[in-house]
Order: C-alpha cells, then sequence, then structure tokens
C-alpha cells in the first residue's frame, strides 16, 4: 500500500507541482492510518513549497471508481 504525497507548488512563482509515493509499513485496516497520514503530512510540509494533499493509494482508485482495488 502507499500514501501518495502532493505538493501543488506554486506556478505563479514557478514552482510545479510534485508527488512521492511513500510505502505503508501495514495494511487499510489498521487503526493508524490516520497518524500515519497526519504524520508524514507534517515531515513533508517542512520541505514543501506549496499546499500538501495526502491520499491512500485505495482512497485514489476507489474515488475513480476501481472498487476491486487489491493490496499488492
Amino acid at each position: 500500500m502507499k500514501l501518495i504525497v502532493t505538493d501543488y507548488g506554486d506556478s505563479s512563482v514557478g514552482i510545479s507541482p510534485q508527488s512521492w509515493n511513500v510505502d505503508v509499513p501495514f495494511n487499510k485496516e489498521d487503526e493508524n492510518l490516520e497518524y500515519f497520514r497526519t504524520s508524514i503530512l507534517n515531515l513533508y510540509g517542512e520541505f514543501a513549497e506549496g499546499r500538501l494533499s495526502a491520499v491512500y493509494d485505495f482512497e485514489f482508485f476507489k474515488e475513480r471508481g476501481y472498487y476491486e482495488w487489491k493490496d499488492n
């Protein structure tokens, strides 16, 4: 499972958006998902140039209609 972190940058000053895939050390039923997401956002926020978001891959695919997504 991955956590997709996106830094939206600021195109008005030439800072391009970028994203990273963070390996998640547990499965989607784990109770620590929100804590992990918040911790990663805080960590990446120290170095980000713009607004950040973090979405788990299963959330990303479900939002786009891929309800049969399976963890690898």
